[in-house]
């Protein structure tokens, strides 16, 4: 983290100091004391959305031997600067390919924290809201669009249209 060279405060700290003032369960201790008196540095370090789920996901674990999962490290930051602000977690080969549904991978994502469970991530190609909505346009459903707004939605709910759209403006 950098210190300003004037008298001004980063806009993260001024966030979590609010949040504390205002006195949000999720930045208040029981007693009503800020959780994060540090500021910025001290919730990037200290933060759970889970237990043992934080923001930064290297160098987790009292002893900063944890990736993705582990209890808050104080040293955590300061791995991170030493590295150049990056951390790095190599995925085996068999893991590169077809991620929603390599086992392998989502095994591995399930124990960084990534995934709750290592289920296949299913990807929805027909999505019925969108038919719902189209077949409105198209007044093939009974309560459809109204007569004067068919001719604005119809050719602007499919997604190749909008694609159409883009590419007609030069926007590629």
């Amino acid at each position: 983290m950098l210190t300003p060279d004037r008298d001004v405060r980063p806009f993260q700290d001024v966030l979590i100091e609010l949040g504390a003032r205002l006195g949000l369960p999720a930045f208040v201790r029981e007693d009503g004391s800020p959780r994060y008196p540090g500021g910025y540095p001290d919730y990037m370090t200290n933060h759970e959305r889970k237990p043992g789920i934080g923001p930064l996901a290297g160098w987790r674990g009292a002893d900063g031997k944890d990736a993705g999962k582990g209890a808050p490290n104080p040293d955590q930051l300061d791995r991170y600067v030493r590295n150049g602000c990056f951390w790095h977690f190599e995925l085996p080969p068999e893991q590169h390919y077809f991620k929603h549904a390599n086992q392998a991978y989502l095994e591995t994502a399930t124990r960084m924290g990534f995934l709750d469970k290592p289920e296949p991530v299913i990807l929805q190609l027909y999505v019925e809201p969108l038919q719902k909505f189209r077949l409105a346009a198209a007044r093939a459903r009974r309560g459809g669009a109204a007569r004067r707004q068919r001719p604005r939605w119809r050719p602007t709910s499919t997604p190749a249209s909008g694609i159409r759209r883009w590419r007609r403006r030069g926007w590629t």
